[in-house]
């Protein structure tokens, strides 16, 4: 895997129209690589603002199980969804890029790893009542991407979360269920923090 380098992948992509000869998947490839170009095109145009929502749906469709020739527009798309994520302020928007961003991480297997330490940061430092369920649901979608890769960020985890379910015990159940399945999840990787 090549991890996403800014000075390679913001460049245009040229799109290789001998796929279009060589057979189905390369038919496949072709038509992969002109969606996720256009509609990055529209997704890095700050102009087209209000295209973004329906943008990020059609991308995550897209680039869901990304294969080889996709990572380049795959890193470029994540790298962007964050930067539009952190400078937001609307919540109703937020919620909605959140959801579409644990979508994307659910469906990219371990893919979207480069990007869980600056994802961490944005949910510590934005995590509150109404953006609780969709911070959760990203953080469960990284647990379950990454795995045994997910350790190193346990600790910080743990303490977002026993906050979060000790504000939310009685007052929200599908929160607390959200939680307890999070730290079900973390305690695998917990024991290596008891010594």
């Amino acid at each position: 895997r090549q991890f996403y380098h800014p000075s390679r992948d913001l460049e245009k992509k040229e799109i290789d129209e001998s796929l279009l000869l060589k057979g189905n998947d390369s038919i496949s490839q072709y038509f992969t690589s002109v969606a996720a170009a256009s509609l990055l095109e529209i997704f890095q145009d700050d102009s087209m603002a209000e295209y973004y929502e329906e943008t990020i749906q059609a991308l995550v469709q897209v680039l869901k199980m990304p294969r080889m020739f996709m990572l380049g527009y795959f890193d470029t798309f994540i790298s962007r969804l964050l930067d539009v994520i952190e400078s937001t302020e609307n919540f109703e928007y937020l919620q909605t890029l959140l959801s579409q961003f644990s979508i994307l991480i659910v469906n990219s297997y371990h893919y979207a790893s480069p990007f869980l330490e600056r994802s961490l940061k944005f949910i510590q430092k934005r995590f509150c009542h109404e953006l609780a369920p969709q911070c959760l649901d990203v953080i469960l979608a990284f647990m379950n991407a990454m795995r045994d890769g997910y350790s190193p960020y346990a600790a910080e985890t743990i303490y977002l979360l026993l906050g979060c379910l000790d504000d939310y015990k009685t007052t929200n159940e599908k929160l607390a269920i959200q939680v307890l399945a999070a730290l079900e999840m973390l305690g695998v990787f917990t024991i290596d923090l008891l010594f």
